[in-house]
Parts: structure tokens; sequence; C-alpha cells
């Protein structure tokens, strides 16, 4: 076991003042709210208080508003609110906290402390999100010394490199036969992650096969149809003293004109296509990461570029073995009596 982090909680009502009018009007839960007038909220402006150490703030220094006073934090001297919307709460300096008591608590119902605003963290930390009263953080020292033991909300392991799947295993054990306890590991989460990404990539990559084997059908086609129409018309080049292997490299060109043109639309239209994509993925998929597939992207180009070079190239070859005879009978241009390189 490398370290531990406790998550605490209990339950607490919030002083309501004219302050939060800007917070209930853009409330999370909106349709709930709208409908309570002042009375009523400052009657039932109830919510959560957690308690966590100070190194599991650090992910989240500087990501809403100024940085947290990692001191005063640890004090109990300030206190943190959950929210997406830090400028909702711009007319809060302080915040008047009145417990909820219980068995072994230190403090009653009339007890109140009264807490510095000191920053904020994102509404869905740990996961908790809000009641009508938005959900205060504090450190667990603070909610130690105010509740004795208070209550365990979630308790993260760190485990040492290659003891994973033992300690997964050992804690399997230990909760398996108490329901009210879930368990999630990062070593399950990766090999989960692992099978989808599996599947994605079966499931997309059988798709591109499919679209390329048309691409690749169509472009064969599209020069067939080209070369054969055109048969007579590079008979006459012949004739008049147009070398076979310029009539080739005339025909390559043209199929080499098809890659540069492929491959600068993937390049350029495809890729902002594909990071957009990433864009709305990432959206729903925070922890996901966007690395440019540079091997697959070059075997991709190369094979373009051999379709687009030999194909034409063949295709010219069978073209030269046939014999073309004009409808007049006047000229015809018989095949080759050598073989064509």
């Amino acid at each position: 076991m490398e370290d531990l982090h406790l998550t605490t909680w209990e339950e607490a009502t919030l002083e309501y003042s004219s302050s939060f009018k800007e917070y209930i009007a853009n409330h999370p839960l909106q349709e709930q709210v709208a409908g309570l007038s002042e009375q009523e909220l400052a009657n039932n402006f109830n919510g959560f208080i957690l308690g966590v150490d100070g190194e599991t703030l650090e992910a989240y220094q500087n990501t809403l508003g100024e940085p947290i006073d990692r001191e005063a934090f640890e004090r109990g001297e300030i206190a943190l609110i959950a929210t997406d919307q830090p400028e909702v709460f711009s007319r809060i300096q302080h915040l008047t906290i009145f417990p909820c008591s219980r068995e072994g608590s230190s403090l009653s119902d009339r007890s109140e402390i009264t807490l510095s605003l000191g920053g904020f963290v994102p509404f869905d930390y740990k996961g908790v999100g809000a009641s009508l009263a938005p959900t205060i953080v504090v450190s667990n020292t603070a909610m130690q010394k105010w509740f004795g033991d208070p209550a365990a909300l979630q308790l993260e392991l760190n485990v040492s490199s290659g003891y994973e799947q033992m300690v997964l295993t050992a804690l399997q054990q230990l909760t398996e036969e108490n329901s009210a306890i879930s368990l999630t590991s990062r070593a399950e989460a990766m090999a989960e992650l692992n099978r989808a990404k599996t599947a994605i990539l079966s499931l997309g990559g059988s798709i591109s096969l499919v679209v390329a084997l048309i691409g690749i059908l169509n472009f064969v086609n599209i020069m067939s149809v080209s070369v054969v129409a055109r048969k007579r018309e590079l008979a006459i080049l012949e004739s008049i003293g147009m070398e076979r292997r310029q009539i080739r490299a005339m025909l390559i060109g043209e199929g080499l004109c098809y890659t540069v043109i492929t491959l600068g639309l993937v390049f350029s239209f495809g890729n902002l296509i594909a990071c957009g994509i990433f864009g709305l993925f990432q959206q729903q998929v925070d922890f996901a990461i966007f690395t440019y597939p540079v091997v697959p992207a070059a075997v991709i180009a190369l094979a373009v570029l051999a379709v687009c070079y030999f194909t034409p190239k063949r295709m010219y070859q069978l073209l030269s073995r046939e014999t073309i005879v004009y409808p007049s009978g006047k000229c015809s241009v018989r095949k080759a009596a050598y073989p064509v390189p």
C-alpha cells in the first residue's frame, strides 16, 4: 500500500441569504426549486459537507477561480463549494453552517460554524452532486473535530505496481457480503476499456476495409473505362511517333493525380474532421487523449499510391496486346510483336 485517501461526509443546513439568489436562479435542479418561496428556501436549505485531505485537491488547483490555500484548508479555516459556475457565488464571502447532530458528534443542531469561502471544486467532485444547498468541502481534520467519527463515503487506495490484482482480490473477499459497498478498480476499468477499444477497432476497421475496397474497385473501374474508351486515341498517338513508354508515363501520371487529390483531402479535411470528432468524444470521456496514427496513415498512403500507379500501367499493358481497327478499314494498329515492358 502506497497511500490512502479518505472522503467523509455529513448532512448540514446552510444559512440562506439573498446572496444565494443567483445560485438559486442557476440551480442544477431548477424545476424543483423554481416554485419555492424565500421562507421555504431558508427553512430547507440543506445539503452535504464533504471531508477530504489536502492532497486530493492538488488536481484542482487553478481549475476554478483562484488557487486554494492548502494550509488554511487543512486547519479548517476555509471551505470550498462544489460548482461549475463560481461566478454565481461572487457575493458570498463567508458560509454559516449548522451541522445535523448525531450520536458521537460534539455538535448539536444549534451549533453554528462560520468559515470563509476559500475556492471551488467541480460540481461532480466525488460524485456527490448537490441537494438544495450547494455541497461544501472541508478538511478531514475539521470533520473529525466537529463530528468525532464522521461517516466514510469513499476510500481511495493506491498500491505498488504489480500488486493491483492481488489487492483487488483481497478487497473483493472483504466486501463481497456487503452490498452497500461498491468497489471500483483501476485494473478492472483498464481491462474494460481495452475490451471496448478492441471492439471499436474491429468494427471501425471492418467498415474502413469495406469502404476502402469500394474505393479501390471504383478507381480501377474508372481507369479501365478511361483507357478502353481512349484506345484509338492512344493508338493514333503511337502511330504518329509517340513512344509507348511515354503513353504509359502519361497514364500513370493521370493515376498519380488521383493519389494527390485523395491524400490531399485526407490529410486536410480528413484530419479536421477527426479532430472535431475527438473533441465531441472527449466531452463524454474527459480522460481520453489524441494520438495521430502515423504508421497506419503512412501504410494507407503507400497503398493508395501503389493502386494509382499500377492500375493504369496494367490496363495499358493489356490494351497494347489488342488489335485496333478503324471502321473504314483504311488504318489499323496491330498488337506489338514484342512484349510490352
